[in-house]
């Protein structure tokens, strides 16, 4: 992903996941594929920035400021967690295609 990207709004994929955020984690299922994902810490808080309001570059910057890291590392990483969430249809953000990931197991720990 280019940075380009730092303009668009992910959002959920309301209509075909469920999430909660346990012990600080959020847990997101994927009804129709029937997946199961963990999530870190650091990918839950920007799951709970991910509303279709923010911009990824607004994300960007609310990572930075609160894990006081530098802005390349947190575009990177944040950009490929994004991809991978729309990858796995638990996001969705205009400019970033879904590429279907197959995992060999239904349960994933992301980041």
């Amino acid at each position: 992903m280019k940075s380009s990207m730092s303009g668009k709004r992910p959002r959920k994929n309301e209509t075909a996941i469920a999430w909660r955020i346990m012990d600080g984690q959020a847990v997101a299922i994927n009804l129709e594929e029937k997946t199961f994902n963990i999530l870190n810490p650091v990918a839950t808080r920007i799951w709970r920035l991910t509303d279709g309001k923010k911009t990824i570059g607004d994300i960007i910057k609310v990572l930075c400021r609160e894990f006081d890291a530098e802005a390349d590392i947190v575009k990177n990483d944040c950009l490929q967690f994004l991809g991978q969430m729309v990858g796995k249809g638990l996001l969705i953000c205009s400019g970033i295609t879904r590429k279907k990931t197959r995992s060999r197991s239904k349960a994933n720990e992301l980041f």
